[in-house]
Order: C-alpha cells, then sequence, then structure tokens
C-alpha cells in the first residue's frame, strides 16, 4: 500500500488544495519535523536529516511523501509558504526529551555512559544521524584491561603507535576525541584542533572520521568562512565541521567561533535563500600544521574552547593502502572510541591528559 499523501486528502469541499489540510496531512505522515529552527525528513535509515533550504526538502516531499497527483496540482509557492508556517508550529517541533547519552549505531542503540545498555532500535529512538558501523559489545573490556589492549593486533593499534610511540596516553586521548566528535553531546562546548608538521597521521585519522559518519552530516566549510556571509549555511545539520590544512595566515572571525563552538545562536545565509538564525549544533575539528592567526588579546579565549592533541611522530614506512584496510575494522574503531569517550564522560570528561 502506497503511504504517501493523496490528493483527496488535502482537497476542501470546493476540490481545490486547502493549506491547513496539507499540514494537518503532514503531521500526520509524522515524517517532517521541525529540530532547532529547521525542518528535518525522516529517512529510509530512520533517522532525521536537516535540510538548509526549501527547495531540497520540497524536493523531497515531491518525491517520497506526496503522490504524483499532489505535485500536479500543488504550487511551489503554496507549499513553500506552508513550510514557513509548520516551522513555527510547536505541533511540529521535536519534544526534548531524547537522551543526549542515546547514540544510533547500525545494529541498535547505545546509552554512551553504559557501554553493555545497547539495544535494537525503535520507532521512540529519535536520532539526527548514524555511526556506519556496528557496536562490538564483545570489545568491551570485562575486567580490568583497557580498551587499547582490546585493540592488539589490528591495524588500527598498529597506526596509533606509529603515530604515538610508547605514549598511552595520547593513544587514549585520540580515542577520546574521536568518541566525542562521535558522539551526539554537545554539552561540552568543545572543538577539537589536531595540530603537528606534515605526515604525522592527521588527514588519516580524518578519513576514519569520514568513515564512520554519513558523509550528509559532515561539512567541510573553512575556518575563514565560517562568519562570512552567504558562505556559512553548510553547518546546518552538520554534525562536524572539519577544517583541514587551513591557512595560519588566515585571521579568524573570533566572535563567530565562539557562538558555534558555544552553541548559541548563528546567522546562517546561502545566495538566493533567506537566512535563518538557529542554534548550532556542530562540531568543529581543525587541522593544521600551527594554529590560525589570532590577536594576543584572543588566544586565550581560543585555548580555552579548544581540545588539543599534538601529531609530531612522522611514521618511517608510511602505508598507502592502510585506510583500505582500516575499513575492514570499522566496527572495532568505533567501538572503541564511543567506550572511551563514555568513560572519560563519567569522569566529567577532563580527558586522559
Amino acid at each position: 500500500m502506497d503511504a504517501r499523501i493523496e490528493l483527496e486528502k488535502i482537497l476542501n469541499d470546493k476540490k481545490t488544495i486547502k493549506p491547513v489540510l496539507v499540514k494537518d496531512a503532514l503531521l500526520e505522515n509524522d515524517n517532517l519535523k521541525v529540530i532547532n529552527g529547521a525542518l528535518a525528513i525522516k529517512n529510509k535509515d530512520d533517522y532525521w536529516e536537516t535540510y538548509a533550504n526549501d527547495k531540497d526538502i520540497q524536493r523531497y516531499l515531491r518525491k517520497h511523501i506526496f503522490q504524483s497527483d499532489v505535485n500536479r496540482h500543488l504550487r511551489a509557492e503554496t507549499l513553500k509558504s506552508i513550510l514557513e508556517d509548520i516551522i513555527v508550529d510547536p505541533d511540529f517541533e521535536v519534544s526534548g526529551e531524547h537522551s543526549e547519552n542515546n547514540i544510533l549505531f547500525k545494529n541498535g542503540v547505545l546509552n554512551i555512559t553504559k557501554p553493555n545498555d545497547f539495544h535494537i532500535q525503535t520507532p521512540q529512538d529519535f536520532h539526527t544521524y548514524r555511526i556506519e558501523a556496528e557496536y562490538r559489545l564483545d570489545l568491551i573490556p570485562q575486567n580490568d584491561d583497557g580498551i587499547l589492549s582490546q585493540l592488539d593486533s589490528t591495524n588500527f593499534s598498529k597506526l596509533l603507535n606509529d603515530m604515538f610511540p610508547d605514549d598511552s596516553n595520547s593513544q587514549l586521548r585520540l580515542l577520546e576525541l574521536l568518541g566525542y566528535l562521535l558522539s551526539p553531546t554537545v554539552g561540552h562546548k568543545k572543538a577539537v584542533l589536531f595540530i603537528g608538521k606534515p605526515n604525522t597521521g592527521k588527514s588519516l585519522i580524518l578519513k576514519v572520521l569520514s568513515l564512520l559518519l554519513p558523509t550528509s552530516v559532515v561539512s567541510h566549510l573553512d575556518l575563514s568562512l565560517i562568519g562570512r556571509h552567504n558562505e556559512n549555511s553548510s553547518l546546518l545539520g552538520a554534525h562536524i565541521n572539519i577544517t583541514e590544512d587551513y591557512d595560519s595566515n588566515v585571521s579568524v572571525d573570533m566572535n563567530t567561533l565562539k557562538l558555534i563552538i558555544g552553541n548559541e545562536v548563528v546567522t546562517l545565509s546561502q545566495k538566493y535563500q533567506p537566512s535563518i538564525s538557529v542554534a548550532i549544533r556542530t562540531k568543529l575539528v581543525l587541522v593544521g600544521n600551527a594554529l590560525p592567526r589570532i590577536r594576543a588579546t584572543e588566544i586565550a579565549p581560543f585555548a580555552e574552547r579548544m581540545l588539543f592533541l599534538r601529531f609530531h611522530k612522522v611514521p618511517t614506512e608510511p602505508d598507502p593502502n592502510l585506510i583500505h584496510e582500516l575499513k575492514n575494522e570499522i566496527d572495532f574503531i568505533a567501538t572503541a572510541c564511543i567506550y572511551a569517550y563514555g568513560n572519560a564522560l563519567i569522569n566529567g570528561f577532563t580527558t586522559s591528559t
């Protein structure tokens, strides 16, 4: 049976489309919500994706939610007006009852602070992204052994030892930071800064991170464009934003950077679309060989908002095929990172160093 919205459902007695009936039908359909002031659609993997402009969401609704006869009669201007009305309608807002400790994997849902509290996803679970890996309960330490020892004999463990030889603190800190970036938790109000000379593994770690998240929730807005008009709308709906190899000579808009890291309201805009002001929940990942250019008076506030990890060891025999080998270990990597972060979270997320 086709569950899409039928034309008859949204027509009034005069056989013309009535906007309030369209709203009622969308509410009953239950695949359109408002999340943090933005429209979101439930996708085929049962998590919610936010949309930066009404044209994109109109295309989705017409392709997946409305039947074809609706599309022939429903004008774009009418649907745009309906969507604008929905954004301020409390009936479409997602309730605030969902725990930020719950994270969706391919095979179920985990409470980050309880590594054995894992259940199959239900219709009541609410998520805006999914970890593109399966959670491995068998990897969780059951005694005093640490998570690093559970990774022995894996290519990922060899990578950790190559990047941070004889430095288990830095290895664990990397797992914690990756787990933080993967997690839905935003209350720490911190960005992550990977810093170090070239060829020390920073880009490879970013590739691993990108493997673990849907491409739709990873943006790549350059640090220099964070506060620029018509450039920053890619942050809407992004779980993380990766700024790699930024120019250390480019100055940073610290005011906007502070707002984003603090999950405060920021105005986002793009060409030919109305700007919107929403609280940003995107975590920032900065990767470079040096600090960005910052005024002397801003250095301390910048450092206070960063979780640093320095990369300094250049592998003697880099393996160009390593990323392909790591793909086969993605379940182990995801589980280890979330477990390490969960332990740090229980202890106040001071991290290991």
